[in-house]
């Protein structure tokens, strides 16, 4: 099997759809019978083609990523919500070198990948690690869910500007507009809240769930800290920091240690408690040993799902508090083992009953090893391909 993964992020810029699609692409590249394939954006001096781990990765620029204005952060140039001319003629040759059996697109990059389905026939998955697909702002802070009630109307124009500005945000607002009823053969969603809001999409919708390298987050022998706990998650309001800050002033007794990341991070820095430590970003090596070091973790606490952070920090043993909507345990043969909390106080409580609770810390990584570890994800999302290729003979003609 032949597989080209379309994803406008990928490593070595850090988070969250970065990793899965490098933990997906390496993790499928080692099965038998399968070579991979990834089409990227280029990020500043990274080449432009190179081979690691057995995933070829090809690095495009586009039309877009050449105006600056379009982007807050240079080193994260994402890619608009509508076909860039450049990057779609750059997929089609490597669709033409690589023939592979199926393409699994990633958010917005989607879009410079659909007009070559007039061309060309391949069978198509579609994952959005956001609701990118349906609101100009991917998901905002200032609702429950991460989402309104009623996505891309007027309204978004101006909760888009606060954001991206008018211009900007118009840009956006209208070219989601244009493309929210997509073609594909299959979605596969790894966030278990982003369904919801797929009505208008009629494919088959399958869950597939995040990634974890377990041999790499693991239960390690270190110096542990008696009175220090990890608040593994950014700083960025979408997170629920606010949250965390008001636990921290509950617990005096107790230091809380945020890496120095996210979009908020200045804002956090000037309001943080005076037990919060904002220590230095970790390098991804080290990581695991420094999970290792506390005695319990805490994650997000503002849209009930969790992601890669608190995954690993249980991978790790280690009993983690975050708020997790337990309505999404269905998704699941067992309950996830994790404590959740949507308020401080509730969380206060949690974390005084369960620091150290090695007995959940065990619980935690077994329920991560039968549901998340890499080669279970691999071998379900292996199977979703081939139910995806066989329904889609013509594909098959063409990659053979």
């Amino acid at each position: 099997m032949r597989i080209l993964m379309i994803s406008d992020v990928y490593p070595p810029l850090v988070g969250g759809q970065e990793r899965e699609v490098q933990l997906l692409s390496e993790g499928l590249a080692r099965t038998k019978d399968c070579s991979v394939a990834v089409c990227t954006l280029m990020q500043d001096s990274l080449p432009k083609f190179e081979e690691t781990n057995l995933v070829k990765v090809y690095r495009l620029d586009g039309f877009f990523q050449r105006m600056p204005f379009l982007f807050k952060d240079r080193n994260r140039r994402f890619h608009p919500p509508i076909s860039d001319w450049m990057i779609t003629r750059k997929i089609e040759k490597i669709i033409l070198r690589e023939k592979p059996s199926i393409v699994h697109a990633h958010n917005w990059m989607l879009y410079s990948l659909l007009p070559l389905r007039k061309k060309i026939d391949f069978a198509l998955c579609v994952t959005f690690h956001d609701f990118g697909f349906i609101c100009p702002r991917r998901w905002s802070s200032a609702h429950v869910t991460g989402i309104c009630e009623n996505p891309l109307t007027g309204d978004c124009l101006a909760c888009g500007r606060r954001v991206y500005g008018l211009p900007k945000s118009f840009f956006v607002y209208s070219a989601l507009q244009a493309n929210k009823d997509f073609s594909c053969d299959t979605i596969v969603f790894t966030n278990p809240n982003i369904v919801k809001k797929m009505h208008h999409l009629k494919q088959r919708k399958i869950y597939l769930e995040h990634p974890v390298d377990v041999q790499k987050y693991r239960p390690l022998e270190v110096d542990k800290y008696k009175y220090r706990l990890l608040v593994w998650a950014k700083l960025d309001r979408m997170k629920g920091i606010d949250v965390v800050f008001d636990v921290a002033k509950e617990m005096s007794d107790y230091q809380f240690d945020i890496p120095f990341i996210g979009d908020d991070r200045e804002y956090y820095k000037k309001m943080k408690p005076s037990n919060v430590n904002l220590v230095q970003k970790i390098e991804p090596n080290e990581v695991p040993r420094t999970i290792n070091r506390y005695p319990l973790v805490l994650g997000q606490f503002h849209v009930g799902v969790f992601g890669h952070a608190e995954l690993e920090a249980m991978a790790c043993g280690k009993p983690v508090v975050s708020y997790w909507n337990r309505e999404y345990d269905t998704f699941y043969e067992s309950p996830c083992p994790i404590l959740s909390a949507k308020h401080a106080k509730e969380a206060v409580n949690l974390i005084r009953s369960n620091i150290n609770n090695r007995k959940l810390g065990h619980l935690g990584r077994q329920w991560i090893l039968k549901n998340h570890a890499v080669s279970n994800v691999v071998r379900k999302l292996r199977n979703i391909y081939e139910e995806t290729f066989s329904c889609h003979p013509i594909a098959g003609e063409t990659a053979s």
